[in-house]
């Protein structure tokens, strides 16, 4: 027994129990026939009785082992990757049928735990009644689902008589089929199962031809080239001659460039396409070559360019002219692509507007610039040169964080520092903190963060290209003492005197995300001098040519495009088959809220393959998100589409397909060791299997013995409790029925 109270308490409190409640019984049935008298009276004593047994308690103590038999699953991969022959003259499919016998063999001693065998493919497949069983099939599964197997298996020992303790998997590990880590092994602690793993098989070489390209979107204006660079690399391929095709959405070859490949190596070409009207245009890349892969889903990459239909306007402030300020000024205001308004400073009093027809020229007085968000909106990006002091106060750099930071405004420092007196606020725009001056001969040179931006490596020349040598060097810029937060250095400068030394650097070129927009800052004075004393005539396009792809690069960068009210932003560009992508917009504030918002719809190509509605994040008026799943591979590109049918945002991305057997043959160790040490099992090799699994199964069903011992109550049936409920419902029944209470 296992009583609530001590024996010896629970007798005395239950005798007393029974004496009063007897008595009581017998003497409120007075008026009774005897015979119910007696009848009643007796019903009550068994009534308490019956609590008796429930507070005493009687039973059995039994341990778990009693109640389920522990057993352990051999899980036996025969996917098509088991086929190859890499342990030794056999296959790994041999090699685990082998190893999975002598297991067997081991786990039939007396001391230990039972085991069952399961091959498993895509997914867990009918037990082997012996392991001699496994000879008869053969590793031709076209996919290997451990993740699906163990959860099969779970569930499959839930509705079962045993209890599974461990599982022993026979697998490379190359895990080809969909499943959740993280969800897999989390159900696995939940019932206390380990998973021990023997990795059978090692490295195949991986024969494969990629491209590469640093970005899918690309921004220009009408009557504008982009150059677009992609990169073709080989892998385990040898010798290799490659055509890399551009293509247009239909189709049709638009050029082709040849490469030389050695083996493990890389080339890269570069594509110039030119643009006469705005528009969003789709290409192809494609290589071709004579190697066979299995999976050619990476030989091609398909990229985007929006050619802007409106201009760009410009504001350029300048308290402090000089050669850098005329040059750029100059360079802007012959690019039909924009408009340019210049603001100089002339003397204290008297300051100098020029629009985009120059013809049209204001003089004041006073400083100006815009005085109202509605006045700065009109512009897509701000140019402040020197002397920002004369231009801004508290009140304007106010409304010039508002214009950053809450309509996706892009702002461009182009001559270092913008203030040489202290302008309340302006600091905490700019995205360092100056030292300084540095006076001597430098060259720029693009940093790591600049490549992977896209600014230098892809729409300027990168860090190995050799025109940074062949500028003009520069001679004056800050010190950097400090970097703000969300700061990137884009570009540094090298000293002449150190170039192939051991080198000092300092930032150059500094990029800032603030809020929705972003802000740039070029630390250098002089680089006039690339367009006045060319080299040759590429350093002398240069100029212009970086210039025109910073602006284009902080407007890209910018949540919102010029011209448009809406953002979009995607959580990934590479999934897989119904993983699930987040789609978040943002509508540039002052826009009418009134408006029905736009839908979100995906297109394969022209068509569209699916649509859905936005809805608004909590606590946000102008934040948007949609969730989308796609089940089939391809290349999509989702867009905001208004109720006229326009497109006025869009953006790339890709669903793979899942990897299948044939893909990689190398064994994935290093998804084993996850599997293994999440579920706190351990990796297994023959040489120590015996006396691994003796320790471990030891353990075991040591625990299964020495666990905490469960009571199992004789009373807990339905039956005896049914009984109870009846003789309780007798005594209330005769009671009532004889009037009494």
């Amino acid at each position: 027994m296992n009583p609530l109270l001590p024996s010896e308490y629970l007798a005395l409190v239950f005798a007393s129990v029974l004496g009063a409640g007897t008595w009581l019984s017998w003497k409120s049935s007075i008026k009774m026939r005897p015979g119910l008298r007696v009848l009643v009276t007796a019903l009550r004593i068994i009534s308490i009785a019956c609590l008796a047994v429930i507070a005493f308690n009687p039973g059995n103590w039994k341990s778990p082992g009693e109640q389920k038999k522990k057993e352990i699953a051999i899980l036996v991969d025969r996917s098509r990757s088991m086929d190859v022959k890499d342990s030794g003259a056999s296959s790994r499919w041999a090699e685990a049928c082998r190893l999975a016998s002598r297991t067997t063999e081991f786990l039939k001693k007396p001391d230990c735990i039972e085991s069952r065998t399961y091959p498993f493919a895509e997914g867990l497949e009918k037990s082997a009644e012996t392991v001699s069983d496994l000879g008869g099939l053969k590793p031709d599964g076209t996919g290997t689902g451990i993740l699906k197997s163990c959860s099969m298996l779970l569930e499959k020992y839930r509705g079962s008589e045993r209890q599974l303790s461990a599982i022993v998997l026979l697998s490379d590990g190359r895990n080809t089929c969909a499943g959740d880590l993280k969800e897999t092994t989390l159900a696995l602690r939940s019932e206390d199962v380990k998973v021990h793993a023997v990795a059978i098989g090692g490295y195949v070489p991986l024969k494969n031809l990629s491209v590469i390209l640093p970005r899918r979107h690309y921004t220009a204006f009408p009557g504008q080239s982009v150059k677009i660079t992609p990169k073709v690399a080989a892998m385990n391929t040898g010798p290799l001659q490659v055509d890399l095709t551009l293509s247009d959405p239909g189709g049709k070859d638009i050029e082709t460039r040849k490469l030389s490949l050695e083996d493990n190596s890389s080339g890269t070409v570069e594509f110039r396409i030119n643009f006469e009207k705005p528009g969003y245009f789709s290409y192809r890349l494609t290589a071709r070559s004579a190697l066979e892969e299995s999976n050619g889903s990476d030989n091609h990459m398909d990229f985007h360019v929006s050619v802007l239909e409106k201009k760009l306007k410009i504001i350029y402030i300048e308290g402090m002219p000089y050669w850098d300020s005329k040059f750029l000024a100059q360079l802007l205001r012959q690019d039909s692509n924009i408009e340019l308004t210049t603001v100089h400073r002339l003397s204290s009093e008297r300051y100098y507007s020029v629009g985009t027809d120059t013809s049209r020229t204001e003089e004041s007085s006073q400083p100006i610039f815009p005085d109202s968000i509605g006045e700065l909106l009109a512009y897509d990006a701000v140019i402040i040169g020197k002397g920002a002091e004369y231009f801004l106060n508290a009140f304007r750099v106010t409304l010039l964080k508002e214009y950053i930071r809450d309509h996706g405004g892009a702002v461009l420092f182009a001559r270092g520092r913008p203030a040489e007196s202290e302008v309340p606020g302006l600091d905490s725009i700019e995205p360092a903190v100056w030292g300084e001056t540095i006076r001597t001969d430098f060259y720029w040179e693009p940093t790591p963060d600049g490549e992977e931006t896209g600014l230098f490596g892809d729409l300027l020349p990168g860090r190995a290209d050799p025109i940074w040598k062949e500028l003009p060097p520069l001679t004056s810029a800050l010190q950097v003492v400090e970097l703000k937060t969300f700061a990137k250095v884009l570009a540094v400068g090298i000293p002449s005197s150190q170039i192939g030394a051991s080198r000092i650097s300092f930032p150059c070129v500094i990029s800032r995300k603030y809020g929705k927009g972003i802000v740039m800052t070029v630390n250098s004075e002089g680089l006039w001098k690339w367009d006045f004393f060319p080299v040759s005539e590429k350093a002398q396009k240069f100029y212009r040519e970086f210039w025109i792809q910073a602006i284009l690069w902080m407007a890209r960068h910018s949540d919102y495009m010029p011209g448009q009210d809406y953002s979009l932003r995607l959580g990934k560009r590479n999934l897989m088959p119904c993983e699930p992508l987040m789609i978040s917009v943002s509508r540039r504030r002052g826009n009418d809220g009134t408006a029905k918002l736009p839908l979100v719809k995906v297109f394969d190509g022209d068509k569209e393959v699916k649509q859905t509605p936005l809805s608004e994040n909590a606590g946000s008026g102008d934040s948007f998100s949609a969730l989308v799943t796609m089940d089939f591979p391809g290349d999509y590109t989702v867009a905001l589409v208004t109720e006229k049918g326009c497109r006025i945002a869009r953006e790339a991305f890709s669903v793979g397909r899942l990897p299948l057997e044939k893909d990689n043959l190398s064994a994935d160790v290093k998804f084993l060791e996850t599997l293994v040490s999440e579920t706190a099992g351990r990796m297994l090799e023959e040489k120590n299997l015996d006396e691994i699994f003796h320790d471990e199964l030891k353990e075991t069903a040591a625990g299964a013995e020495s666990s905490m011992a469960v009571w199992d109550p004789h009373w807990d049936t339905w039956t005896v409790l049914a009984l109870m409920l009846l003789v309780l419902c007798a005594d209330i029944y005769l009671r009532r029925r004889s009037g009494l209470s």
